[in-house]
């Protein structure tokens, strides 16, 4: 899936689904090009960046040289470095991507109910906003599929956009793909579906993974 807040800008964006295998373990980046292929966006290995993912709050600010790696001990990360591409893995936790088109920076997040409540959206906005002079009424953000209040404890949505709107980021900029991964676990992961029910997929560790970052930049045309 994409989302439709972010249609017509000039960045790779996309949720994988099951379809494209388990996006995690040694075929990640294999199964990642592939799903963004057809997608049509044009990446290799090399220009993916992980986040570690250890349900906590820190965000990283991505170089360059950190194309190809894995960045441990965060659950954020951020860029502004063309054809670099963030991505976060889920079975039921939030993905979070945001963009800004002015400044032109990307953010990808995993929403663990532990890293929300450690605040990291608050973390990640406060980072976008004094590493590069970012306006939070200007950041797109989308939320992907994730574990809903109809099969979970806490309503992990209403958090989101809560601290959301508490950092500044205007409502109508905030699309939620409105998809539980329990109630739709055949096409996205769910770990907790499968505690449920073990039988109910072949993928022990079924992981989707979402996608954001900035295109090269688009050719104009000068004017004489």
């Amino acid at each position: 899936m994409k989302f439709r807040v972010f249609k017509g800008k000039n960045i790779i964006q996309g949720v994988s689904d099951a379809s494209f295998g388990s996006i995690a373990g040694t075929k990640k980046n294999q199964r990642a090009v592939k799903f963004l292929k057809y997608l049509e966006h044009k990446v290799s290995n090399r220009d993916f960046v992980w986040a570690e993912q250890v349900f906590g709050a820190k965000v990283h600010i991505c170089k360059a040289s950190d194309s190809g790696k894995t960045i441990k001990g965060v659950d954020g990360l951020t860029s502004n470095v063309r054809n670099q591409v963030l991505a976060i893995v889920s079975a039921d936790c939030l993905p979070i991507l945001l963009y800004d088109p002015k400044i032109e920076v990307v953010a990808a997040l995993h929403g663990s109910r532990k890293s929300l409540l450690k605040g990291i959206i608050k973390n990640a906005v406060s980072k976008l906003v004094s590493n590069f002079n970012v306006n939070p009424s200007y950041i797109l953000v989308g939320i992907g599929p994730h574990i809903r209040k109809c099969h979970y404890f806490i309503d992990l949505t209403k958090i989101v956009i809560s601290d959301l709107l508490k950092s500044c980021i205007k409502r109508k900029n905030i699309e939620d793909s409105e998809i539980c991964t329990y109630c739709s676990a055949k096409t996205y992961f769910s770990r907790r579906k499968r505690m449920d029910n073990p039988n109910f997929s072949k993928e022990k560790r079924g992981r989707f993974a979402s996608f954001i970052g900035l295109n090269s930049r688009r050719k104009t045309l000068t004017k004489i």
